[in-house]
């Protein structure tokens, strides 16, 4: 061995001596003890010199694996530490359960989504008790399908709400049946041609677009020619029906079967998402100042 090599394996011995984070084994004593050797046997055999260099690589990979674990160690714990709370003494359970205050309550129905309100009111004709106006048309089946259910609700509200039913104008022939259904009211047998009327046009197929057929029908209900056409033609049905036409106007209707509340707000089967839904907007409306 040159003298070149005996000075490296010298400063190595002393670096690796004086690293303070390995206790040294028993068998790195020998190392010194074979180089020792190696200077005064020149003819000492390599494996000896093998043998310890490549200890010398085993201890010095360990030392190496040592410092990149205790780094990587260090550097794990002051990410955690970065991510904790600012008040550790908060259970994650409190954090879950904190209120959100930028969640504000909202109402069941919306103004403009389930219901729509008139830019001129009309005004009640009494103040002491809710005014609930429904428009229809008897040749209108979701009007007959909604008739029964607005009839149970009427029952169910009679202490606070007052129903009022009105025939939709918009045509020759829905102005027709609602001087029909006046005429009905004018001679005091409302109640029953009401149902008759829709099972005679949804259910028989009927039009009842003529006097003629009024004639029979009103005949069924125990009403003869002379009485029907007297109160057909009557001033009493003629203001009915003109108030009804002035009241589709006020009311704005364009679609039936539609509800009034007040006559403020107006609820229909699209607005509100079916007919039991538009009772229930109805009675949120009666409930709400």
């Amino acid at each position: 061995m040159n003298t070149k090599t005996e000075e490296n394996l010298d400063e190595f011995e002393k670096q690796l001596a004086s690293l303070p984070i390995l206790e040294p084994s028993e068998n790195y004593g020998k190392i010194s003890a074979i180089i020792t050797e190696h200077k005064t046997k020149p003819w000492l055999p390599q494996w000896k010199l093998v043998t310890a260099g490549t200890l010398t690589c085993l201890v010095a990979a360990f030392v190496i694996v040592n410092l990149i674990t205790s780094f990587s160690s260090r550097s794990s714990t002051a990410g955690s530490e970065e991510i904790q709370p600012a008040n550790p003494s908060r259970g994650v359970a409190e954090v879950a359960n904190a209120p959100n205050l930028d969640v504000q309550p909202t109402a069941p129905y919306v103004l403009g989504t389930h219901y729509m309100q008139l830019s001129t009111p009309v005004p009640a004709e009494n103040p002491d008790i809710v005014e609930v106006v429904a428009f229809f048309w008897y040749p209108c089946n979701p009007c007959y399908q909604f008739d029964g259910l607005l009839a149970n609700w009427e029952t169910e509200n009679l202490a606070t709400v007052e129903l009022t039913q009105i025939p939709a104008i918009w045509s020759g022939r829905m102005r027709f049946h609602a001087r029909a259904y006046y005429t009905a009211e004018t001679l005091g047998i409302l109640n029953r041609a009401h149902d008759r009327f829709y099972q005679a046009m949804q259910e028989q197929g009927q039009t009842l677009e003529d006097e003629l057929s009024l004639i029979r029908f009103f005949s069924e209900l125990g009403i003869s020619a002379s009485e029907f056409l007297a109160a057909f033609n009557s001033d009493v049905t003629l203001d009915k029906l003109q108030l009804a036409e002035q009241a589709n106007q006020d009311y704005q209707i364009q679609a039936t079967p539609t509800l009034y509340v007040a006559g403020r707000f107006g609820i229909t089967a699209t607005t509100a998402g079916g007919f039991q839904e538009m009772l229930k907007v109805a009675d949120y409306l009666i409930d709400t100042p």
